[in-house]
């Protein structure tokens, strides 16, 4: 008897580990899960009636009560009539007294598992202990009731030497078993809920790096990341057009070595200050040097994206091309220079014009002629303002009076 136990214990051990690898590998696929469960269960029970315990001739118990009822339990209604099912031709082959009372119990068992399991499944909470131990209480009071219908009274017999192992570790065993395949199932849910949200961050993020590439590859504008020893980490194609370099090029240099010597300091005050936390950020103006040699202007928009310590993990960077602003403002601060020399040229000329002319009506006037210049449309005042305004004019100018 002793040896049987022992037997029976094994296998329900071997059980729990095959049921776990099952559930594990078909997890994702619960029609197929619950069929090889229901073999798995089904065989299980098979083994301990074949290492029943015999109590007298066609009459013997094992565990396949325990077996059964977690069958129900653990995967419903398919596990459970398979497992069953098996349980039940099984023990209608082996015959004897005891036959229809054993299939009544196999059946019985799995039953009352598959409605535990509805009815657990529609609270708010999973099952907790003492659930799983009145289950399994229920289920050995059903076949020590079941036992009592054998012929001959044999069935008293066997309720007054064996149900205190039925009602005392019978519905132990049932408890233990299922609170591992809960824990297990439970485990894959949680496991399956982080995986999905695990999956759900990082789609987040793929699209995420997909909308900054996209702007990052195709901006008009020079964009780079930069590391805090002045290293360009990443650039995009605009950057590498304004400065003549290839990628790899660039990325093989600083943004120190591209600077204009005279521009340098400048920026690096600003950099180290940033680095220092004083600053999360600047913008200034600055000369590169082209590949080719000539200078580019450009407007730079420096952050800084910082460690969780507040250190400076890297430096995003924004080179504006302004050259052609910059030729275009100086182009047009030349021309206006030349304009206003122009205009003060002229207003000098024309102011040279009416001197003489007012001399030479005053000189007619001497002569007691008539004056032969029409000066009449300039104000006394404004003839003296506009005599002032040619002392203010260049000496070249003054020369030519």
């Amino acid at each position: 008897m002793l040896i049987n136990l022992i037997n029976n214990v094994a296998f329900l051990i071997a059980l729990v580990a095959a049921g776990q690898i099952v559930i594990a590998r078909l997890y994702q696929k619960p029609l197929n899960c619950r069929v090889m469960l229901g073999v798995l269960f089904g065989s299980v029970a098979l083994l301990d009636m074949a290492n029943a315990v015999i109590f007298s001739p066609g009459v013997f118990f094992d565990g396949r009560s325990i077996v059964l009822t977690v069958a129900g339990v653990v995967g419903g209604g398919v596990t459970a009539a398979i497992a069953a099912g098996m349980t039940a031709l099984y023990r209608y082959q082996l015959g004897g007294n005891g036959a229809t009372v054993g299939i009544v119990t196999a059946l019985l068992s799995a039953l009352l598992g598959v409605l535990a399991r509805h009815w657990w499944q529609r609270r708010t909470h999973p099952p907790w202990l003492i659930d799983y131990l009145a289950l399994g209480v229920v289920v050995q009071l059903t076949q020590l009731a079941a036992f009592t219908q054998l012929p001959n009274r044999v069935g008293y017999a066997f309720v007054e030497q064996a149900g205190w192992v039925l009602l005392l570790l019978y519905p132990l065993a049932t408890m233990i078993l299922c609170l591992i395949f809960q824990g297990y199932e439970q485990q894959l849910i949680d496991q399956a809920v982080l995986k999905s949200a695990r999956d759900k961050v990082e789609a987040e993020m793929r699209a995420s790096m997909e909308r900054f590439h996209a702007y990052f590859d195709h901006s008009f504008v020079g964009l780079a990341i930069t590391s805090p020893e002045h290293g360009w980490i990443e650039v995009n194609d605009s950057l590498c057009a304004t400065l003549g370099y290839s990628r790899d090029e660039l990325i093989r240099m600083t943004w120190a070595e591209l600077t204009h010597p005279d521009d340098l300091a400048p920026d690096l005050a600003q950099f180290n200050r940033m680095l220092a936390g004083e600053i999360d950020g600047y913008a200034l103006d600055k000369r590169f040097i082209h590949k080719d040699g000539h200078l580019i202007y450009a407007r730079l928009l420096i952050s800084s994206v910082r460690k969780p310590d507040g250190s400076v993990n890297y430096v995003f960077a924004m080179v504006d091309d302004i050259t052609e602003r910059k030729r275009a403002v100086e182009d047009l601060k030349r021309r206006n220079d030349e304009l206003t020399r122009f205009n003060q040229a002229a207003a000098g000329r024309e102011l040279r014009m009416i001197e003489l002319k007012q001399t030479i009506n005053e000189l007619s006037r001497r002569l007691g002629e008539a004056p032969p210049y029409e000066l009449a449309f300039l104000p006394q005042e404004d003839s003296e303002q506009l005599s002032l305004s040619t002392d203010s004019l260049p000496a070249n100018n003054r020369e030519e009076k």
